[in-house]
């Protein structure tokens, strides 16, 4: 087994094409969640953090995500109606679509140098789970995002034996009531 060294950052560049901040900022290491989110920090606050690729845990149905981006969009449902004799339209605002949740990451095995075949399988189980399932990240929080439910899976091609990149598709899912008289 080969000890190959290399940097997460460029595998970030090499896989995906982007490195983003890492958070917390400059500080790569795994933190420690046996204690809830509380205990790894609060996100960095600002409107552009909507849609802006960040590194920051991610735990879905209490599974931690190693090495993760996370990317955040929404959409609105807008009618628009053309009036004649006007320009323009006039927009008539329906719905806040579904968020749309992409979360790539890497899985790597820093103990034994070997494909970790335990913690994909893992990421597939949970992936294979056709429910809701919560969601504990400081954006999601922030938004309002509890539960996702499971789009895609990508596994990705690697060049080193220790390391699996994936990537999710997940969207959003609320809780709602539904009354029958």
């Amino acid at each position: 087994m080969s000890k190959t060294k290399f940097n997460i950052q460029d595998l970030y560049l090499k896989t995906f094409g982007y490195v983003g901040l890492p958070y917390p900022l400059g500080n790569l290491s795994l933190p420690d969640i046996t204690g809830g989110l509380q205990n790894i920090g609060s996100a960095l606050v600002g409107k552009s953090l909507l849609g802006r690729t960040i590194y920051m845990p991610i735990v879905i149905d209490n599974q931690w995500l190693p090495n993760t981006f996370i990317n955040i969009s929404a959409q609105k449902r807008i009618v628009k109606t053309a009036i004649s004799g006007r320009n323009g339209t006039v927009k008539e605002i329906i719905s806040t679509e579904d968020y749309q949740i992409k979360i790539r990451g890497f899985i790597i095995d820093n103990e034994n140098y070997q494909y970790p075949f335990d913690e994909v399988e893992s990421l597939y189980k949970l992936f294979n789970k056709n429910i809701a399932l919560s969601i504990s990240n400081d954006i999601c929080s922030l938004i309002g995002i509890n539960n996702v439910v499971f789009e895609s899976l990508n596994l990705i091609e690697q060049t080193h034996e220790n390391v699996q990149a994936y990537e999710l598709s997940l969207i959003s899912d609320d809780d709602f009531d539904v009354i029958v008289k």
